[in-house]
């Protein structure tokens, strides 16, 4: 057999001029075919290519033998690398005429052979490690935000992923795919920040000047005080929902006026309500007008009978303002109360008291006697409302416990 030339080769047409010149009759529809092929060929509309075949199926066309020995190694790489384990496919090629030439056909048709296993998806890398996987970018990004959704909240200022998360189609492991929320939330760490502030309310201190001349329940303001307040606001950081920091971004203080109060000491000496002078005894005399006795015939108090020595108690408490010997009286005790309230015990054997005396409801002041102008051992209880004149001591004392003498 005679070899071609090289310009043989690489000028089809003269070929085709001496099968012309062979060819008559049914053989000029075949030479017509042929020159039609010829011109489309010349034309640009038909081009050999590549065929890739797979199992006896044509997965598609590629433009040269580098174009498919690059596809090949590129889609062995990734998917020995998805899979964990080396992956071959079994491919055969052969020259064809070809109108539609995809690259990325034959690699979605190869990968498709693996599915199961190995996948292309959008992928989630954390800090250039693939963690999860998806169907689509936009899937991705909707979890990425959901999963900064969980730690925001009306206060956050701002949220970020402190890794580097990167969202980039890729064959992967099918696996991945699998449960990408749980896989996302394990990988990353949110980072959120929030603005928040305090403030306090600051009382305002007391200073106290003390004086004898009030009661202890007693006070009033000298100066007038005003609280204080402090404001503060902060500047939070968390990890996954953690505070890590947090730190003051402003302080305001308003400092409190001190209040200056003047407080009574004295103590209260006053029930406020009043006792019989005597725990036992009897009634010989009522208040106001008397006929046939000793004494007065308006009497200004009461007179309660006993044996001399019995004891004579304060009706309430107070403080003493006179312990002597008083006219007709005799031996008598005055006792101002803090209400005003003024109380006298009279004829009395011994006082036990003096003047400026404090005492307490119900001490003994006195033993009860027959000095000055009296007719036996008695007490004289008088009651001055308000240290005025004398008032009938029943109205302010419970019911009189004592029998009347005259009987």
């Amino acid at each position: 057999m005679r070899k071609r030339t090289e310009a043989q080769v690489n000028n089809p047409s003269s070929g085709f001029r001496r099968l012309t010149a062979k060819l008559s009759g049914s053989g000029r529809v075949i030479l017509l075919a042929a020159v039609c092929l010829a011109v489309l060929m010349a034309a640009g509309k038909l081009n050999f290519a590549l065929a890739v075949n797979m199992d006896g199926e044509v997965l598609g066309y590629v433009n040269s033998r580098q174009e498919y020995d690059e596809l090949v190694s590129r889609l062995e790489h990734s998917v020995s690398d998805a899979l964990g384990r080396d992956w071959q496919p079994a491919l055969t090629t052969y020259v064809a005429l070809a109108t539609d030439r995809s690259e990325d056909q034959v690699a979605e048709r190869l990968i498709a052979s693996v599915a199961s296993e190995a996948r292309e998806l959008q992928v989630v890398y954390v800090d250039g490690r693939a963690v999860c996987a998806f169907e689509s970018r936009e899937e991705a990004a909707a979890a990425l935000e959901k999963l900064a959704d969980t730690y925001k909240n009306d206060a956050t200022e701002s949220a970020r992923f402190l890794e580097e998360v990167v969202i980039a189609a890729g064959i992967v492991n099918a696996r991945l795919a699998e449960d990408a929320g749980e896989r996302l939330a394990e990988a990353v760490t949110v980072e959120t920040t929030k603005q928040f502030t305090a403030s306090t309310v600051l009382a305002h201190p007391v200073e106290v000047i003390e004086e004898e001349n009030l009661f202890e329940d007693e006070f009033y303001v000298l100066t007038p005080g005003r609280d204080g307040s402090e404001y503060m606001e902060y500047r939070a950081s968390y990890e996954n929902g953690s505070m890590v920091r947090c730190e003051e971004t402003l302080h305001l203080r308003e400092e409190p006026v001190t209040e200056v109060r003047v407080v009574g000491t004295r103590v209260h000496h006053s029930e406020g309500s009043y006792i019989w002078p005597i725990d036992s005894g009897w009634l010989t005399s009522y208040f106001g007008h008397r006929d046939g006795s000793i004494g007065s015939s308006n009497h200004q108090g009461m007179d309660l009978a006993n044996d001399g020595g019995t004891p004579i108690m304060a009706s309430d408490g107070g403080v003493v303002i006179f312990a002597d010997t008083y006219n007709g009286y005799g031996l008598m005790v005055k006792i101002r109360h803090e209400n005003g309230d003024e109380t006298w015990y009279a004829h009395n054997s011994k006082n036990l008291v003096k003047e400026g005396d404090e005492v307490e409801q119900g001490d003994v002041i006195a033993l009860m006697g027959c000095t000055g102008v009296a007719s036996g051992n008695h007490v004289h209880f008088e009651f001055h409302p308000g240290g005025g004149a004398a008032d009938d001591p029943q109205d302010y004392l419970p019911e009189c416990p004592f029998p009347w003498l005259w009987t």
